[in-house]
């Protein structure tokens, strides 16, 4: 692993396996930003602040899938709705997040290890109590989660752990991107959030033969 964990304080990163990053920038809802096509948020975020964005997300080829990353304090990545999606669309995902607020759609979780596939999610958990599990299968990462120290350092098992499933080297600017407001994408029509119906239908398990 070529990142410099320790200075990384948020960061949402979500990894589709066998996926083009086309397609998983379509199913995200993202598109390349352009300044002449920039509108701000409205909380104080400037076109001159558009690197601060939120919204913002780099999308790379990465092993045999495609990763997105986002470090502003977004975590589309991580919410019930994203990972659905993709699921849906006959990827596996798999999302590692961590930040100072709570992520949307999770009951209050401020970090989050989740595992979707065939449209519904497999496993999910809070780092800080990896054995407390939600999903359908609550066993499918645990060839992944050998040998993983979530107590000496939650981020770096979470990152080796993203490695595992690429079969990758994660490099530092996959995660931060680059420099120039073309490096980036802006998330613009994210999918739909889960009503609670599709969300508890989420958490179950694939019917035989889905």
């Amino acid at each position: 692993m070529d990142v410099q964990v320790e200075f990384i304080e948020e960061a949402c990163l979500l990894y589709a396996f066998e996926a083009d990053p086309k397609a998983v920038e379509r199913l995200i809802g993202a598109r390349r930003l352009r300044l002449d096509h920039y509108t701000p948020l409205s909380d104080g975020i400037t076109l001159s602040d558009w690197s601060e964005d939120p919204r913002l997300v780099t999308v790379n080829k990465w092993g045999e899938g495609a990763l997105v990353s986002e470090v502003n304090g977004g975590c589309r990545g991580a919410q019930p709705e994203t990972l659905a999606k993709i699921a849906g669309a006959g990827y596996e995902a798999v999302s590692v997040c961590w930040q100072g607020g709570t992520i949307p759609g999770w009951g209050g979780w401020r970090r989050l290890i989740a595992y979707a596939r065939n449209g519904h999610l497999a496993v999910a958990f809070d780092p800080r109590r990896p054995s407390n599990r939600i999903g359908g299968d609550l066993a499918a990462m645990d060839a992944q989660l050998h040998g993983l120290d979530w107590a000496a350092d939650r981020r770096h098992a979470a990152l080796r752990l993203l490695e595992r499933f690429a079969g990758a080297e994660l490099l530092e600017r996959f995660i931060r991107g680059g420099h120039k407001p073309d490096d980036f994408f802006i998330i613009e029509q994210p999918p739909q959030p889960l009503d609670d119906s599709a969300f508890r239908a989420f958490l179950e398990p694939p019917t035989t033969g889905s």
